[in-house]
């Protein structure tokens, strides 16, 4: 009975390790598609400022691609988690799961704390980035819907309130008031 009691340790510890391992790999992989994808929003930010759209046409593909691989993560990352309950390992992320297996099974979770420290400073680069690309769209077309108006009303200013000339003028450089 003792052997077995071991060789169920044994399973656990080895079972352990490898979610470890599984963690780690994911944690690399989701590094190297982070950097890839603020690599492409920087080059999209430069060719929205450009006006640059063959490049933003290309760029949209690479996304497409990036987007793939971090819902291929995803995936990864939930089949852990499940591998982990099914063990008896509670967690909602994987930091508290390494943080159980660490506990449970005084195993050795390695580098991974810097690795997850990492990805959440991955994460918050990303975020800045998507802001300021966005700034920069909606910019863009304020700047589009400012053309459009001068082009449809033939660039006379229209009286905000009102309906006479003199309301369109300002009262204060006008020597007519």
């Amino acid at each position: 009975m003792t052997s077995s009691t071991s060789e169920k340790r044994v399973t656990a510890s080895d079972s352990a390790e490898a979610i470890l391992g599984e963690v780690g790999t994911l944690l690399r992989d989701l590094t190297e598609i982070q950097s890839s994808l603020l690599s492409v929003l920087k080059q999209k930010r430069d060719a929205m400022a450009t006006g640059a759209l063959d490049s933003l046409n290309d760029l949209q593909k690479i996304e497409e691609e990036i987007h793939r691989r971090l819902k291929a993560c995803y995936d990864r990352r939930s089949a852990i988690l499940e591998r982990g309950c099914s063990q008896g390992l509670e967690g909602e992320t994987l930091a508290e799961l390494t943080q159980q297996i660490s506990e449970k099974n005084q195993a050795d979770v390695g580098n991974l704390p810097e690795k997850f420290q990492e990805s959440k400073e991955h994460v918050r680069r990303l975020q800045l980035e998507h802001l300021t690309n966005w700034v920069i769209a909606q910019k863009s077309l304020l700047h589009v819907s400012q053309i459009l108006e001068i082009v449809a009303t033939g660039g006379k200013i229209q009286p905000t309130y009102g309906k006479s000339e003199s309301s369109a003028r300002g009262a204060l450089v006008d020597q007519e008031a």
